[in-house]
């Protein structure tokens, strides 16, 4: 990295218009911020209590053990197999508190491995009703953990990304709350909105939460939002505590039903709580804290004394609720003493103490809390007991939610720069805010070499802003350095800029100019070395500029410098004894942070770089762009530079798509830029590659007679398939045919065309000897996440052809069933983002918009012919005949001439009108009639491109001298997409 040093004088800026994407959330931000990880370190080195006991009880727990490994499996259902599920969930969030509190690797690497392999492994989640409980209780689990280890090296992020929003997010907790959102069904499993208790809507919220934070998905993450202010269901909050009986006590929606459920609900609605909290949104204080007036009364009742309740009972009002698909009213009038009765601890008391108590100081509010806290200390992990100790909700909150004392400094965090580790320190540093004073302490070796040690006070800001702060005191080590900072991440080896004071050496610039790299000093004033002392630390883009005041009114320059830093960064005070045995304490005062105006946010989710199109390509353009202090005013699509779209409507989520179709083959650079109302500009470009159109496809007829295997009469041995469940031939419509016995028979096709198909053809002769709905004539893709299958029934009886990828689903449903014990000519073709089914040449299927092509699957694993990829669906009983592929959309006249023909050697001419070339027969040349730019085809009579041409004029001669004698297909194709097609004969 480049960097340039101006000293003294500004005289230029920088831009990051292509750094497009901010970290909308912060990260680490989900269960722990990096602060909390660093007094986490602090308590264990130092052996203080209760955190040291539970550090230990967390070295102990059976699924922090090294030894245990994945169990990810393909699908996991409750109440099912579901245990692999929760207990992975709680191995990886365990390890991954051991690796960023401890720093042990081998930590890490476990938990990645097992992260990839579920990400890798797991496309359902399933069951009965319950499968929504499993996706809230285990989705915030896994994406916790997950973003604890979302820069450790060999993590796929992006594809977990993926894995929680497709396997979790989407098709269960925003359809359970939300539904419809995403097209996978109405909310609340179609039930009334108040049928299921709160306990189900707060795991999904959580859920929603955390994986939105994961993902840096705003709009997700409001959707949580707005359902627990605004919901129709038991989350949200005002019916989650539906009545207040004192600024004290709120009652709990479930605290009439049992208390397992209560505090299992509440403990999960605190994660909740705690995720938002860690992204700047107090929804612990919402509505008058009612969350917290929930939690008193829940704790209030479950205090024990012995086996009896230690206290009255305290008020309550009937409480009635609409349940069911008819919405019929259920009421609770009483507290029920006959399930799970009241004594239900729970491991969230921890949190929700610290909170209000410590990081509030509303610990005369959460007396019962506290009372409770102390009969159930949150010092011990997950297990299988009933609600509300079990893996629902993780344990060891003593260590990860208990603060070191009540002095909250908000806005400002602070915490010591300096390893992933459990040995203790010489000394620890601290920060102290008194109204507008702010005294840091810090030890260390200091902010040097290529990693520092030091204590950071901090606020984070996204993209320009500066920081001011007059220096008024500073004691302790004599070579301490103390100043302002801003700085790229808070890991110990970050990217930073640091002005500082000592009052050895006076001021001092310096900077690491990226992660891991030397600190290097850029400028010094050796005569300023008292105090009081202003600074000032300006970011424009990646341009710092520093400066020095005596007054805080007339600023000298002291230097600048570019560095690349992230757009969301931290500016703040940073203090080091430079000697890791002396501190060193700084005063500040005035200290001010101006934040600059935020840029657009672009994340781009579509087109993946790695994605393999194919010519005539649909290549889908989308993604969200946001403005957090402004609007969008446009999102521009770019192709190698030629505008392609321009959008100025934006929907209120952000989102925008665009489909540019027709693509040929060839490289390009997609560009998307967005503007925002202040005319501020961000950028991202996506490189991909369309490839050319697969010529070497398949063609089966079936007329082995024996045997378990059958060719591919194309030519291409390597297409050669396997028969299986002892699949046997039958007399066919030519020849002989497979013969499916609708039990266990089907054929294993070799990979790898499927998904270099763009516009294809499919055609088979059929005669089906069942009606068995959702059998299947082909299956490819790779389990149930990514597929397309053709049924010769859905649920009415007729043909169904579906795609589902990354992309979305699309489906062509006939308008006519196939006649049993009756052989019918059944074709598929897509071209022109249209799906067509004809049946003995009709057109029974006309289906637009279908812009998914077979190259969009995640690499087919599974091409089957007879059977389906999901287990529930029955096998296809019938025979089949004559099954051919094509890379292009073959016309109603080629349909119906491969039915009139039907040969028995597995020939398909065109006979069109000849007159468009001659001569006819040929030998050495023909001559073309035709438009400029029109494209000339040759194939053989499978269907494999033997020529390719593109005519200059309008009539244009080709040499065909090279072509071996026999029959072929020529067809000529102008711009307009209009095409001739007919056989030509070379001798």
């Amino acid at each position: 990295m480049k960097n340039k040093i101006i000293l003294l004088f500004l005289i230029g800026i920088t831009s990051f218009a292509n750094v497009a994407f901010a970290q909308v959330f912060l990260h680490p931000g989900i269960s722990n911020t990096e602060d909390e990880f660093a007094l986490m370190r602090r308590k264990v080195a130092e052996h203080a209590e209760p955190w040291y006991t539970t550090w230990n009880n967390l070295l102990k727990h059976a699924e922090a053990q090294l030894s245990w490994t994945s169990h990810a499996t393909a699908t996991v259902d409750r109440p099912g197999n579901i245990a692999v599920m929760y207990r992975d969930a709680a191995a990886v969030y365990e390890q991954a508190i051991i690796y960023k509190v401890g720093g042990d690797t081998r930590y890490a690497v476990n938990a990645v491995n097992i992260l990839n392999s579920w990400a890798n492994t797991n496309t359902t989640l399933t069951g009965n009703g319950e499968r929504y409980l499993a996706a809230g209780n285990f989705g915030y689990q896994f994406a916790a953990a997950a973003e604890m280890m979302r820069d450790y090296p060999g993590f796929n992020v992006a594809k977990f990304q993926n894995y929680l929003l497709n396997v979790f997010y989407y098709p269960l907790c925003e359809r359970f709350l939300c539904g419809n959102v995403s097209g996978y069904g109405a909310a609340h499993n179609d039930a009334c909105a108040t049928n299921y208790r709160v306990n189900w809507d707060a795991g999904n919220l959580a859920s929603m939460a955390a994986i939105s934070i994961f993902c840096d998905n705003k709009t997700n993450f409001d959707r949580a939002l707005n359902y627990a202010k605004n919901g129709d269901g038991t989350g949200q909050i005002g019916r989650a505590v539906p009545f207040i009986h004192s600024e004290i006590w709120g009652q709990w929606e479930e605290s009439l039903r049992d208390q397992g459920h209560s505090v299992g609900g509440l403990t999960l609605y605190a994660w909740f709580c705690q995720f938002l909290w860690n992204q700047g949104i107090d929804f612990y204080g919402y509505d008058n804290s009612r969350f917290r007036k929930g939690a008193e009364y829940v704790a209030y009742y479950n205090i024990m004394d012995g086996s009896e309740g230690k206290y009255p009972d305290p008020p309550k009002t009937e409480y009635c609720r609409r349940m069911g698909t008819n919405c019929a009213q259920h009421c609770e009038n009483d507290f029920n003493t006959e399930r799970y009765v009241r004594g239900k601890l729970g491991a969230g008391w921890e949190m929700i103490y610290n909170h209000y108590a410590r990081v509030k100081n509303e610990g005369d509010k959460v007396h019962s809390v506290y009372e409770i806290l102390q009969q159930a200390p949150s010092d011990i992990g997950a297990s299988t007991a009933i609600h509300a100790d079990t893996y629902d909700t993780p344990g060891f909150g003593t260590l990860t939610f208990r603060s070191d004392s009540s002095a909250s400094i908000l806005p400002w965090r602070n915490m010591d720069v300096y390893p992933y580790s459990v040995t203790v320190q010489p000394h620890y540093g601290s920060t102290i805010v008194n109204n507008n004073t702010i005294t840091v302490t810090g030890s260390g070796d200091g902010i040097q070499s290529t990693a520092d040690n030091f204590q950071f006070a901090f606020q984070r800001v996204i993209d320009n802003g500066a920081i001011v702060a007059k220096i008024d005191g500073i004691t302790g080590a004599s070579g301490a350095r103390s100043g302002i900072m801003i700085r790229g991440t808070l890991k110990q080896n970050a990217a930073n800029v640091f002005l500082s004071l000592s009052l050895t050496d006076g001021i001092i610039l310096s900077s690491r100019n990226a992660d891991g790299s030397t600190t290097t000093e850029i400028a010094k004033n050796s005569n300023l070395k008292t105090t009081p002392q202003w600074l000032k630390l300006t970011r424009n883009d990646n341009l710092f500029t520093a400066e020095i005041s005596a007054n805080g009114q007339a600023w000298t320059p002291v230097g600048t410098i570019t560095v690349e830093m992230p757009r969301d960064s931290y500016y703040g005070m940073a203090v080091s004894g430079q000697n890791k045995n002396e501190t060193a304490t700084a005063t500040f005062n005035a200290v001010e942070i101006t934040k600059g105006n935020i840029k657009p946010m672009l994340t781009v989710s579509a087109p993946l770089e790695e994605k393999k199109y194919v010519e005539n390509a649909n290549v889908t353009i989308k993604g969200n762009a946001l403005d957090l202090d402004g609007s969008v005013s446009k999102v521009e699509i770019y192709g190698n530079e030629t505008l392609l779209k321009t959008i100025t409507t934006i929907a209120a989520d952000g989102s925008f798509e665009y489909l540019w179709s027709g693509v040929a083959a060839g490289n390009y650079q997609i560009t998307i830029k967005v503007t925002d109302n202040g005319g501020d500009v961000i950028a991202q470009t996506k490189d991909i590659t369309v490839s050319e159109k697969n010529n070497d496809l398949p063609t089966y007829l079936f007329n082995e007679g024996t045997g378990n295997t059958i060719k591919d009469v194309s030519g291409a041995t390597k297409w050669t398939s396997r028969l299986y469940g002892g699949l046997a031939f039958g007399e066919g419509k030519s020849g002989t045919a497979l013969s499916f016995d609708g039990v266990d028979d089907y054929v294993a096709l070799p990979k790898g065309f499927i998904e270099t198909l763009s516009d294809f053809s499919v055609s088979m002769w059929v005669k089906p000897l069942a009606r068995t709905n959702w059998a299947r004539l082909l299956d490819f893709g790779s389990g149930t996440g990514s597929y397309l299958f053709l049924a010769p029934c859905n649920d009415a009886g007729y043909l169904t052809f579906t795609m589902l990828t990354s992309e979305g689903t699309k489906t062509s449903s006939a308008t006519k069933t196939l006649t049993l014990n009756q052989w019918q000519h059944l074709t598929v073709t897509l071209g022109n983002n249209t799906l067509k089914m004809y049946l003995n040449g009709t057109l029974v299927a006309n289906t637009s918009n279908f812009t998914l092509r077979p190259y969009d699957l995640d690499a087919p694993a599974n091409i089957y012919i007879g059977k389906s990829q999901y287990t529930a669906d029955p096998y296809f009983k019938g025979l089949l005949d004559n099954l051919r592929f094509y890379n292009y959309p073959l016309t109603v006249d080629e349909i119906n001439q491969q039915i009139a023909e039907n040969n028995t050697t597995g020939i398909f001419i065109p006979n069109r009108n000849e007159r468009f070339f001659s001569p006819n027969p040929a030998t050495d040349h023909i001559t073309i009639s035709g438009q400029s730019c029109s494209q000339v085809s040759i194939s053989d009579l499978l269907g494999k491109l033997v020529l390719h041409h593109t005519m200059q004029s309008e009539n244009e001669t080709v040499n065909v001298s090279h072509l071996p004698t026999g029959v072929y297909v020529i067809r000529v194709k102008d711009v307009l997409n209009n095409s001739q097609t007919s056989k030509l004969v070379k001798r």
